[in-house]
């Protein structure tokens, strides 16, 4: 009975939490300040500020993007292939958001997908939903999720999650 019980709870775990990335979204501190939240990086080549902050629905990391520069951040890496269809979501304020992926290949492919999502300054949630592909260089074995604001924009990001969907 036991054994049946501990299956049974292995199969509705796996069943729920079967499509949920690990990228750490809910934001831990990072390890001095100014810099990315534990298991993300900044998006080289882009200019602005970034702040974890506070708010009522949990640490938030605020990015602001100088005049002229996108600026952002990415995940740590999460296993997918082609084909895949990943839902990222978030909740935002702020303005000129936009959601991404980075796509991994071994050896050395990178490809990156993006879209730009309406938030408000009160804050909503927001998604976007990404087919992976594969890189020019082969087949791609791992992706990152990036959070980016745009030319001048301003946003905070929330209980930023991914999901493989159907």
């Amino acid at each position: 009975m036991k054994k049946l019980l501990s299956m049974l709870a292995i199969t509705v775990a796996s069943t729920v939490f079967a499509g949920e990335l690990a990228i750490k979204g809910n934001f831990q501190l990072p390890r001095k300040p100014g810099l990315p939240p534990a298991g993300w990086n900044r998006i080289s080549g882009g200019k602005g500020t970034l702040e974890l902050i506070q708010s009522a629905e949990g640490n938030s990391v605020m990015l602001s993007a100088d005049a002229g520069m996108r600026f952002g951040i990415y995940s740590q890496p999460a296993a997918a292939k082609a084909g895949d269809k990943v839902k990222v979501t978030a909740f935002v304020r702020g303005e000129k958001v936009i959601l991404g992926i980075f796509q991994y290949s071994t050896p050395s492919g990178t490809t990156a997908q993006r879209q730009t999502v309406t938030a408000t300054p009160e804050g909503k949630e927001v998604e976007a939903v990404f087919t992976v592909n594969d890189t020019n260089k082969g087949k791609t074995d791992r992706i990152r999720v990036c959070l980016l604001v745009d030319k001048d924009g301003a946003a905070s990001f929330t209980n930023v999650k991914a999901v493989t969907v159907e």
